[in-house]
């Protein structure tokens, strides 16, 4: 899929399907990423957020920090919001310089992977989520 040739002391990375060598099928991928990033971060907030006040009205407010103090919540909401910057930048990055078009195919190609590490944090933190709003987790803590 990633063709890489070194000659003369020349680095290329040559054209795949997943890396477009023109500004605007780059522009189409880090928009497309950056799009879905923020829908799925958006709608997994306030899942989150409508959960723990739901939780926190029908048992205790201590719902609310021992959900919100978990490090690997914070870690893989950040992951998702990093993703998303991630995304912009590179859609930033892309253009006409001179005349020129520059297109990042590295940064590019890193794009769809991120992509997908930060969609699958979303079943982690709604798993985790909702294990820990079940009253027989707020009792035994």
């Amino acid at each position: 899929m990633l063709a890489l040739g070194i000659r003369e002391g020349e680095f290329s990375l040559s054209r795949t399907f997943l890396v477009d060598d023109s500004t605007a099928g780059a522009r189409a991928i880090a928009a497309a990423c950056a799009g879905a990033l923020i829908t799925v971060t958006g709608t997994t907030i306030s899942g989150v957020l409508v959960a723990l006040s739901v939780a926190s009205g029908q048992f205790t407010s201590r719902v609310l920090r021992g959900v919100t103090a978990k490090r690997s919540y914070q870690v893989a909401l950040g992951i998702m919001v990093g993703a998303f910057v991630y995304c912009l930048v590179v859609l930033s990055a892309v253009g006409t310089s001179q005349g020129e078009e520059f297109v990042p195919r590295l940064a590019v190609l890193g794009v769809l992977p991120l992509t997908v590490i930060a969609v699958a944090m979303v079943p982690y933190v709604a798993h985790g989520v909702a294990q820990a709003i079940q009253a027989s987790e707020l009792l035994a803590h």
